[in-house]
Formats: structure tokens, sequence, C-alpha cells
């Protein structure tokens, strides 16, 4: 299962949701990472989308809702 979290205007997280992976051709991080936007996109999930790792194997940890994403670092933070 791949998770993406919805960061708002100000970088913090606000909502985390589960894509199957068969909905991303099978594909890992991150070239699944587009293919995931877009479906939430279609699906209405507005807002911007940014994958993120169950296990923190990418973007710093799994992020929890209010924690913040680093575009700079491309890593979640729990803003503290």
């Amino acid at each position: 299962m791949a998770h993406f979290a919805r960061i708002d205007d100000a970088g913090v997280v606000r909502q985390i949701v589960v894509v199957n992976n068969d909905a991303l051709d099978g594909g890992s991080f991150p070239e699944s990472e587009p293919l995931g936007q877009a479906l939430l996109a279609e699906s209405g999930f507005p807002g911007e989308w940014r994958q993120c790792s169950y296990s923190g194997s990418f973007r710093g940890a799994y992020p929890g809702e209010g924690w913040r994403y680093d575009a700079a670092a491309d890593e979640f933070t729990n803003g503290n």
C-alpha cells in the first residue's frame, strides 16, 4: 500500500490516505508519486499530496496530522 499526505499552504499535514499499489501500476517511489497524485485528484481529493513511507524509508519519517512537510529538505518533521 502507498501512503499519501495532504499538505496545506503552510506545509502542515492535514490528512493521510492509503492508495492500493495496483492503482499505481505496482511502481515504487518516486515513480509512483505522480500516479498517486493524479489518482487522488481524479477521485475528488483536492490539494497538494506527497507520498510518504510508513516504514520511514524516504522523506524522513511517516507523518501524522499536524506534522510539517519541509519542501527544501523534502521530508516530514513533527514540528518540534
